[in-house]
């Protein structure tokens, strides 16, 4: 998937073992207000929940026109967890 001219990119999650912190990062268009952008959370891939109660902190980058990073911490999360980006219009 393509959005303008840079690709998409996977979700990418680190856990930081000195910081007991997880730090999830994703890209997100900002050119189209109908699109909502929603971090989901899941500790078996079955059932999943919006993750936004559990964000200790947020940051976005701008990439591009209409492009941004968005890098969500969670602090003394489960290493048993798995994440995914809901994407509606």
């Amino acid at each position: 998937m393509v959005f303008g001219n840079l690709p998409s990119h996977k979700l990418v999650m680190v856990y930081d073992t000195g910081l007991d912190r997880v730090t999830v990062s994703y890209n997100r268009r900002t050119d189209d207000p109908s699109l909502t952008f929603v971090l989901q959370i899941s500790n078996d891939l079955s059932a999943w929940r919006d993750a936004s109660p559990d964000i200790s902190g947020e940051v976005t980058v701008p990439l591009s026109a209409g492009m941004e990073r968005v890098i969500a911490l969670f602090d003394g999360m489960d290493l048993a967890a798995f994440f995914r980006v809901q994407v509606a219009y």
